[in-house]
């Protein structure tokens, strides 16, 4: 089977683009923390590029559709007072473990988001069917070049500064094993599965970006929200399952944030469908109210304050329905 052609490919590594005020950046890198070169970084390249021919592109239009979660009918802008304010969000691709984190600035109003390719590239090669070939001949192994160029882009940016990136061009060397990287032009199942997943963890990550999250603000409620959103944009993960708590077992009146945030999507997802808001949130979606809630100061009475039931019998309401399923 003949190895894909990543001969005189030009790779974007490195994008910036303006959207809604915001400063979007965008960082492929090829290096490890260490400095060294990661050669499963330089691998990577092509088949990353092609479920992405515009990461940045991409990027934001699932940060719009997360603000647009959290935020309905409110202008993104640094101006509104009604919206957390960014300046900036970096997305980064890089080797490292884990599956990605979200770092806040809040005196800069910055983000950056770090995706791990070790966990995409995993991820892919466990859906994969079809490899390259596995004889050990002379031709298991091509190493070949490719141009990683940052392109010259001057933006006018809403505060009329003038803003221009370095201009550099990387030089990457690919190693290519294939008896070791899938044969991405037959592997349709595992790429549309492996793109589905990145823009899931990309939708939760980038809720950490975007939401309010007051001191005190239960761990598992920040995670419970983001999970809500990736859910309600339309990106669950697959692995998620629904499970039912038995209404007089002992976590019958736990709230799904106090037992871990796994399950609290789904408990947001059936308060946002099935039951009314208060006259006072009535304009709001439960998921965008509640995140209004963690502005400044959370309890679980904000809960009642935005649909007038106690958290408590909310949850056993919600249990009785999953069991009458």
């Amino acid at each position: 089977m003949a190895p894909t052609n990543f001969e005189n490919k030009n790779y974007k590594l490195n994008q910036d683009k303006y959207d809604h005020d915001i400063h979007y950046i965008f960082r492929y890198e090829t290096t490890k923390e260490d400095n060294s070169t990661s050669t499963r970084a330089l691998n990577f390249i092509p088949i990353f590029f092609e479920f992405f021919d515009n990461p940045l592109d991409e990027f934001i239009r699932l940060s719009n559709k997360v603000f647009e979660t959290l935020y309905p009918k409110q202008e993104n802008s640094r101006n509104n007072d009604n919206v957390k304010r960014i300046k900036e969000i970096t997305y980064v691709v890089r080797d490292m473990e884990g599956v990605a984190y979200t770092t806040n600035d809040f005196e800069a109003n910055t983000a950056e988001i770090h995706l791990s390719l070790e966990y995409i590239f995993d991820y892919f090669k466990d859906r994969a069917k079809h490899f390259h070939s596995h004889s050990h001949d002379s031709q298991d192994s091509n190493q070949r070049n490719s141009n990683a160029t940052v392109t010259k882009t001057v933006l006018d940016n809403p505060e009329s500064q003038t803003i221009t990136t370095v201009i550099t061009t990387t030089v990457v060397t690919t190693i290519v094993s294939k008896k070791s990287l899938p044969n991405i032009t037959e592997e349709k199942e595992a790429m549309d599965e492996t793109l589905y997943e990145i823009r899931g963890v990309l939708s939760h990550e980038l809720v950490h970006v975007w939401q309010f999250s007051c001191d005190g603000l239960p761990p598992n409620l920040i995670e419970g929200i983001a999970d809500a959103v990736r859910l309600a944009v339309g990106y669950p993960a697959k692995h998620w399952v629904e499970r039912s708590v038995p209404t007089d077992g002992p976590n019958a009146k736990r709230t799904p944030w106090a037992r871990g945030y796994d399950g609290a999507c789904f408990f947001f997802n059936w308060i946002q469908n099935n039951v009314a808001n208060t006259d006072e949130f009535k304009d709001l979606p439960f998921i965008a109210a509640l995140n209004k809630q963690c502005r400044y100061r959370y309890t679980d009475k904000a809960i009642k304050f935005i649909t007038g039931h106690n958290v408590e019998d909310l949850f056993t309401y919600y249990q009785i329905s999953l069991n009458d399923k």
